[in-house]
């Protein structure tokens, strides 16, 4: 299961945590959850639930918690039936969900509770690899002249040459040493090399699916002059696809942990990046 070939590396470098980290956080703005719990800590309850995928909410010495967990079990339908936590404050626990604890998790993928990270995974390194590219583009645009010299001595100079004028001097003086005249230059046409324009809008395109994955507005539509209204209600449809099942799974669970901890948490879609079709009232009704 290595990516092949070895040699192309699209993770591990400072692109790919940069878009990893900026992809996560759009992921934490879709859905509002309200009456939390004045103690309890959102950035680990929002880092823990997306990125492993499921937490469990027990009551402990400190209070009801929403804490990390493991799994382990199977009952009739294939799923867990206890949930395991090690904590550093408050140590090992472990029970039998439904009756110490109830899981919140938003994604079920053969009994499998999944978390976001193998699609963040995906479009961190692909957003990553756009920057390598753009970098490559970017430096060969600087070269444009590639010199010939016939011995090692005109090559020194040549280098010499090269660098100070790189490095902005208005005009550079040399003497030839009663050496072969220097060889001709090959000058490249960089702007015939140059995919930087490509390679923005192709990122763009990538950021704007993304979005469309986890329901965020935006335009994943290549601009044209006249952008019909059904263009635009596919591209709705599409951003609507993933998110009412984590919708449905997030507020079965936390219906459970109402019933369970006599709490009030609720959670419902946050309008203002994601674009709802339909009445959030008529989506609370079929749950």
């Amino acid at each position: 299961m290595n990516r092949e070939p070895k040699s192309v590396e699209g993770l591990n470098n400072t692109s790919y945590f940069y878009y990893y980290d900026k992809l996560m956080k759009m992921i934490y703005t879709i859905f509002k959850f309200d009456n939390i719990p004045p103690y309890w800590c959102m950035p680990y309850f929002k880092e823990k639930l997306f990125n492993r995928g499921v937490l469990a909410v027990v009551d402990t010495s400190a209070g009801v918690l929403p804490l990390e967990c493991s799994y382990d079990g199977i009952n009739v339908w294939g799923m867990p039936v206890y949930f395991n936590i090690n904590n550093v404050v408050l140590g090992n626990l472990r029970g039998k969900i439904g009756e110490d604890g109830e899981l919140i998790y938003f994604s079920v993928v053969e009994n499998t509770y999944k978390s976001m990270v193998q699609l963040v995974d995906r479009y961190a390194s692909l957003l990553a690899n756009i920057d390598g590219s753009l970098n490559t583009t970017l430096i060969n645009s600087r070269i444009a002249q590639v010199f010939e010299a016939s011995s090692n001595s005109q090559l020194k100079v040549m280098e010499k040459v090269y660098d100070q004028i790189s490095n902005g001097k208005p005009a550079v003086f040399i003497r030839k040493n009663g050496e072969e005249p220097f060889e001709h230059a090959i000058f490249n046409n960089v702007k015939n090399t140059y995919i930087g324009n490509d390679l923005i809008i192709t990122k763009q395109s990538i950021f704007n699916e993304f979005k469309s994955e986890i329901g965020i507005n935006n335009s994943n539509t290549q601009k044209k002059e006249r952008l019909i209204t059904s263009e635009v209600e596919n591209n709705k449809e599409e951003l609507n696809s993933n998110i009412y099942e984590w919708y449905y799974n997030l507020n079965d669970c936390i219906s459970k942990v109402n019933a369970m901890f006599n709490l009030n948490i609720s959670v419902s879609f946050n309008e203002d990046v994601v674009n709802v079709k339909g009445d959030i009232k008529e989506v609370n009704a079929n749950v």
